[in-house]
């Protein structure tokens, strides 16, 4: 894994998230009461984009088919339902290690 520069913290809306494409990897950062939190873009379900999903303390949930993430560790805490949960279930999400180093937001890939 090495560490890539994001951004300076000045650049990162406060209580917000950003979007970054990163050796290759989409990500979104979430920044939650002053921490950082970086996750695969796409939803493991059906590729829903969770930079649009409804964040709720260190969750996201996908706007497509409603999967919950836990953005620490990328565990599915609500699975899909009815028919599109029987089709593909969602599996747990990639997470990246951040860290701030110089005020400046790192991610590990």
């Amino acid at each position: 894994m090495t560490l890539q520069k994001l951004c300076d913290t000045a650049d990162f809306p406060a209580d917000g998230h950003r979007v970054f494409t990163v050796s290759g990897h989409d990500i979104v950062v979430f920044v939650v009461d002053g921490d950082y939190f970086a996750i695969d873009r796409k939803c493991s379900h059906m590729g829903g984009d969770l930079s649009k999903g409804k964040l709720d303390g260190k969750t996201i949930k996908c706007p497509k088919h409603g999967a919950v993430f836990n953005l620490e560790n990328g565990d599915v805490l609500t699975p899909v339902s009815g028919m599109a949960g029987k089709m593909k279930k969602a599996v747990k999400a990639k997470v990246y290690s951040v860290q701030i180093q110089d005020d400046a937001i790192f991610v590990d890939i």
